[in-house]
C-alpha cells in the first residue's frame, strides 16, 4: 500500500495525477476507502467528506472519459513519427509531456490540440 501515506488533495486536477501515478482506478477506490474509515474511526469528519468527494471524483473521470494515462491519450508515437521525430527517447518524453499537460487541461486531449502542444514544445 505504497499510496496510504499519500497526502490526498480533494481537487479533480490531484486526482487525476492521482490516477495517473497509481494507474489503476480499482486500487485507488480501496485507499480511499481505507482512508475513509480510518478517518471515521478518528472522527475526522472533515476528512471523511474529502475522501467522499474525491471517490465520486473518480467515479466522474471515469464516466467523461478524462485522460489519465498514456492508453488514452489522443496522440500516440505514430502521430509524433508522421511530425518527423523518431527518437525513441523523445517521443517518450513528448508524450509524458502530453499526459501532463492533459492531466492538467481535460479538456485539450485531442489529436489537433495536442500535435500543436508538440510544436509549441519543438
Amino acid at each position: 500500500m505504497k499510496y496510504i501515506n499519500y497526502n490526498f488533495i480533494d481537487d479533480r486536477t490531484q486526482t487525476r495525477k492521482l490516477l495517473s501515478m497509481i494507474g489503476s482506478t480499482d486500487l485507488l477506490k480501496k485507499i480511499l476507502e481505507i482512508k475513509f474509515v480510518i478517518s471515521l474511526v478518528e472522527n475526522n469528519l472533515v476528512k471523511c467528506k474529502m475522501y467522499d468527494n474525491i471517490f465520486d471524483e473518480v467515479d466522474e473521470i471515469i464516466n467523461k472519459n478524462e485522460c489519465f494515462s498514456l492508453k488514452t491519450l489522443s496522440i500516440k508515437g505514430d502521430d509524433l513519427k508522421c511530425m518527423g521525430i523518431t527518437d525513441g527517447r523523445q517521443i517518450g518524453i513528448i508524450l509524458n509531456n502530453c499526459l501532463n499537460f492533459v492531466l492538467e487541461y481535460p479538456e485539450k486531449n485531442n489529436k489537433e490540440n495536442l500535435l500543436n502542444y508538440v510544436k509549441d514544445l519543438l
